[in-house]
């Protein structure tokens, strides 16, 4: 006699199984279509020079390869084409360069003004317990021991 069940039951693992692999192949090929991009939008999309952390500049200079070659791939453009676009990108990294630097800027006053109104709240143990730990945060080159580290 044949259990129904089970062969019913393992054919649907064996499809359930069958379907994750082909998802993973599309997935898999997809992917590897999208890094593959023509040269014209392998180009850097260079930042305009100012002081930002290089954290920022490399998560921007990705952000703005991702978008560049995203629009690239959509519409195909002529040489012609590609070298005008280039200019328009161009344009669009020193505008978002400033935009950058002018908000910078803006947080940096609002984190002065927030560590004026906390030192008013503070003891003045408390402020220069306050004044160092800022210390240590605006050279982060020596790491910090932990609190139970030997040598505390």
């Amino acid at each position: 006699m044949v259990n129904w069940v089970a062969w019913k039951t393992g054919l649907a693992l064996v499809a359930l199984f069958g379907l994750g692999m082909a998802a993973g192949v599309v997935i898999g090929q997809r992917s590897v279509s999208r890094q593959e991009t023509p040269a014209t939008s392998a180009e850097i999309l260079t930042p305009a020079a100012t002081n930002k952390p290089a954290r920022t500049d490399n998560l921007t200079r990705r952000w703005g390869e991702s978008r560049k070659a995203s629009y690239l791939r959509a519409i195909r453009p002529t040489a012609e084409q590609a070298e005008a676009l280039e200019k328009h990108f161009q344009v669009f990294t020193q505008e978002v360069a400033r935009i950058q630097s002018n908000t910078r800027q803006e947080l940096q006053q609002a984190l002065r003004q927030l560590h004026r109104n906390i030192e008013a709240e503070l003891t003045p143990a408390q402020r220069r317990a306050f004044a160092e730990r800022l210390r240590k945060l605006e050279k982060p080159d020596k790491p910090e021991k932990p609190e139970n580290a030997p040598g505390r």
